[in-house]
């Protein structure tokens, strides 16, 4: 994660942009029976990202919204990929993958072998299947120079009904935070993040104590509630040790604005960028 700590110092951004398309909500410019789903969802990635570039400093496609496209939304995919890297921004592949041994490490192989197609800096990984569910990307991400966002509590809200239980009267979603230390012990330069929703700011501030040096990847702000208010203290010591994604509240923005499709992301991602700023 040392790449994507400088990277939000030098653009004094904390922003990361999440890119969930689904075409029925698109702009009609884009939208186009003569035009196929493959380059209907790279044209309005592309816009996406070129107008978020300026105030953002990560992107994150949920692989699930490609996916549910078919080849065409994963060939589409393969292509962002490319556009996201050549725009200068962090790339972390929301994929949540979670399995053990060979099969966890031929899913970390997709995103962390220079040249594939969907080769990312950083990947979410469930590590709730234990130790040996979080290793193979561990090691995978730590060889290529990459990072391993593992979900430790998540924004939605039934997480407490198992990662709120008490186990030797701990919460589990803090025995998850351990579990991490015993796998990489914290330092300044970490490939174990953390993924803590926003919708839970006394967890969240709980497990930045507990997690001080890691890099957190912040989901829940803006459409699921989460507010810059919410992340006080979220960002380490440095300000520069989360970064804070919005999905929905950036790339439909325009939804609610008279400005232009690609204006209204702009100024949205701008808004975003300054109230995070206040906070840090």
């Amino acid at each position: 994660m040392k790449t994507l700590v400088e990277m939000i110092r030098e653009k004094d951004s904390c922003v990361c942009v999440g890119l969930d398309p689904v075409i029925e909500n698109f702009p009609k410019e884009i939208r186009s029976r003569d035009t196929s789903v493959e380059d209907q969802l790279v044209r309005f990635a592309q816009g996406v990202i070129e107008s978020a570039t300026p105030y953002a400093v990560a992107m994150k496609p949920q692989i699930a919204f490609f996916e549910q496209y078919g080849l065409a939304g994963l060939q589409a995919l393969r292509r962002i990929c490319s556009i996201i890297r050549e725009a200068g921004l962090y790339l972390v592949m929301d994929a949540k993958r979670g399995d053990i041994g060979s099969t966890a490490a031929a899913y970390a192989k997709a995103f962390f072998t220079p040249g594939s197609d969907w080769e990312s800096d950083a990947l979410t990984v469930n590590g709730y299947l234990g130790s040996d569910g979080v290793l193979p990307f561990y090691q995978a991400a730590k060889a290529r120079g990459g990072g391993v966002f593992v979900l430790v509590k998540t924004s939605n809200p039934s997480s407490s009904e198992l990662q709120d239980l008490l186990v030797e009267g701990v919460p589990v979603y803090e025995k998850m935070a351990a579990l991490l230390d015993r796998i990489e012990p914290q330092t300044a330069s970490n490939v174990l993040g953390a993924v803590v929703g926003a919708t839970h700011p006394e967890e969240l501030r709980r497990l930045r104590a507990l997690m001080p040096e890691r890099v957190l990847l912040i989901p829940g702000y803006g459409a699921q509630g989460g507010t810059a208010e919410d992340l006080r203290g979220a960002f380490g010591e440095d300000g520069c040790r989360a970064i804070v994604n919005s999905s929905r509240g950036i790339i439909y923005s325009y939804k609610k604005s008279d400005l232009p499709w690609r204006e209204a992301i702009r100024e949205a991602t701008k808004e975003m960028k300054e109230a995070l700023h206040a906070v840090r």
